[in-house]
């Protein structure tokens, strides 16, 4: 097992880190999930990051760029194996071992004549390989029942999916997902080849999980001297660590609660009974109206009245879900002082959407299903009808048409998740965003699908805060690049020296001042820019004694062919200035605007201009640079 260890050495030098860039603790993984064998093996000089410092832990990794690793993993060379793929020439680096990995037959091309050696590999294809490898029978299904994403693995790949998660080879996200669609990264690739290769795998402790609040199923609770009528309690969510809870009341005089909810009148009056969370101190309240009846006496002993329910309703009578989704139900007992206000919820279809005993319900696979809500006391019934989508909620519509014997498909995103999209995939394969229509995401499948044959799966990602002089960031995708648009706040654009995203320089567009360019390597989403930005440098603040009147933010000095040079100049709030003079000219008040503007003659770009303000609040000299509008 060392020796197959040791073979991937060459590979992982290869594939997963630039030239030159030799380990010295890697300054994206401090805390990292997958810290402790990233760094094990850049000790053991078998994986490496790049000349900034970094790993890139999220990178995705591409089909010819996992098979290499497999390869050598696995000792699965073969140096005389020949394929004839149309996207795979002998010239290619990965030519070799693409045939190896064909030869081998654990790998194969698609119907078009393809391999997509540049194609990032997803979860589920990377599972498939490992299972085929190691040789591992089809995993049970119920082992994929706790991912909520279950239904989108492929029927192709379920068997295998199920065999490495049952072996601890891979497992699923916080969220309950697995994914199977996303692209393996280079954490994930390094941690499942470690986990395979050296048959250790450690299972992480279960994360807590953390209660966020309780719900009482009454809030308000009429009830006889004498009687008892329980409350019961839904810790929030169902699934966490800590359900514990403790009850009590504001008057035992009046009512009484034992740790099991149930609360007994005691004598006429009005108490609030208390549920409380341990974990978190979450609280909910019930009030309580002990009331006297002839048959009750003062010592809280004698028959008790029952108040019949009459009826229930629901907040919502129709609900439209998409997979994954859970909404809560509110069912409302009536009258409010009916005594026995309990209830149980079902589903007529649990295959397509579930719910619990508190009325949450949880969207499954796309379908129809009615929920009802039935009373304990006289049987009451409330419905909702709900419908459950095919599409990730992030999906506006898809669409399909038939394109030379292959299928073109269009994913529209509602235009609520703009800008949070980081990658869309369908069946598997990316799609790339449109840049005429960035809620437009295409794609081409090789061979006939309907809609009904798709998979969708929809990746999102927080948006990187951006700088305070940025007004928008566009990304489109060229060649396996990523090409980057800035766009600056139209008032900040005068005052801006350079743009950089990840630390490369982008270039400012004659056309249009406001917008920087840039193209970086790799396809990054989004989320994984870092931006920064230049100011100009400023003039030298006033020295003491002299009066600051200028807004030097916002002025400026702009030279164009097409306009001349045009000076426009702002004054500070509540500052009162009289003139203001730009080198040898009077400057004219625009009072709609509340702008001085003067034209410049024979002053051209790059030249610097005295600007003077003065008034009743003094006088000012600044020194502005004119820049050129390129236009």
């Amino acid at each position: 097992m060392k020796s197959k260890l040791l073979a991937v050495t060459l590979v992982f030098c290869l594939l997963l880190a630039l030239a030159g860039a030799a380990y010295a603790g890697f300054s994206d993984l401090n805390g990292h999930w997958a810290q402790k064998q990233v760094e094990k093996w850049a000790d053991k000089g078998l994986v490496g990051g790049y000349q900034d410092g970094t790993f890139r832990p999220n990178k995705a990794v591409t089909r010819a760029e996992f098979v290499a690793l497999v390869n050598r993993a696995m000792n699965k060379q073969n140096t005389g194996a020949t394929i004839k793929f149309k996207d795979v020439r002998p010239g290619d680096w990965f030519y070799r071992e693409v045939a190896a990995a064909v030869s081998a037959g654990y790998v194969g091309g698609y119907e078009d004549g393809t391999f997509r050696p540049n194609q990032p590999i997803t979860r589920q294809e990377a599972a498939s390989i490992i299972s085929r490898l190691l040789n591992l029978e089809s995993g049970e299904a119920s082992v994929l029942g706790k991912f909520k994403d279950a239904g989108r693995i492929g029927s192709w790949a379920r068997g295998s999916v199920a065999a490495v998660v049952a072996r601890g080879l891979m497992g699923g996200y916080s969220d309950g997902t697995f994914g199977p669609a996303m692209s393996i990264t280079r954490a994930e690739t390094v941690v499942v080849l470690d986990r395979a290769i050296t048959g250790e795998t450690p299972q992480p402790p279960e994360e807590e999980v953390k209660v966020t609040g309780v719900k009482l199923d009454k809030n308000t609770l009429s009830l006889s001297v004498g009687s008892t009528v329980q409350l019961r309690a839904a810790v929030i969510p169902d699934n966490a660590t800590n359900k514990k809870v403790t009850w009590s009341t504001s008057d035992e005089k009046i009512a009484t609660v034992d740790d099991q909810g149930n609360v007994k009148g005691v004598a006429e009056g009005k108490a609030t009974i208390t549920v409380t969370t341990a974990d978190g101190n979450f609280k909910d309240t019930c009030e309580v109206a002990v009331v006297r009846t002839s048959g009750s006496s003062g010592s809280g002993g004698g028959g008790s009245t029952t108040i019949p329910v009459t009826g229930v309703s629901l907040d919502k009578t129709s609900l439209t879900m998409t997979v994954g989704e859970s909404v809560q139900l509110t069912a409302t007992v009536s009258p409010g002082n009916a005594t026995n206000k309990n209830v149980t919820w079902t589903s007529s279809n649990p295959a397509v959407a579930t719910v619990d005993n508190t009325g949450k319900v949880t969207a499954v696979a796309a379908g129809t299903a009615t929920i009802t809500v039935k009373t304990e006391d006289g049987g009451k019934t409330a419905t909702c009808v709900v419908t459950v989508s095919k599409w990730p909620k992030e999906v506006e519509n898809v669409v399909c048409s038939s394109l030379a014997g292959n299928t073109a498909v269009k994913v529209y995103i509602k235009a609520d998740f703009a800008g949070t999209v980081s990658s869309v995939t369908v069946n598997g394969q990316a799609a790339q965003k449109q840049q005429a229509n960035p809620l437009e995401w295409r794609v081409v499948l090789s061979g006939s699908f309907t809609v009904d044959d798709l998979t969708v799966e929809v990746n999102t990602a927080a948006a990187p805060s951006l700088p305070e002089e940025v007004a928008d960031v566009v990304v489109s995708y060229l060649a396996g690049n990523t090409a980057v648009k800035v766009f600056i706040k139209p008032d900040l654009v005068n005052a801006i020296d350079g743009v950089a995203v990840n630390g490369q320089p982008a270039v400012q567009q004659q056309a249009n001042p406001a917008e920087w360019r840039t193209v970086l390597g790799g396809t990054l989403a989004e989320s994984e820019l870092n931006i920064t930005v230049t100011r100009k440098q400023a003039t030298p603040p006033p020295q003491p004694g002299e009066a600051q009147l200028i807004d030097t933010a916002k002025s400026n000095i702009t030279y164009s062919a097409t306009f001349g040079t045009n000076a426009y100049i702002y004054i500070l709030p509540g500052k009162n200035v009289t003139s203001v003079r730009v080198g040898s000219v009077e400057a004219t008040y625009i009072q709609s605007n509340g702008v001085w503007t003067a034209t410049l003659e024979g002053v051209k770009a790059g030249d610097v201009v005295d600007v003077v303000a003065s008034g009743p609040d003094g006088s000012e000299t600044r020194q502005f640079t004119v820049v050129d509008l390129g236009v």
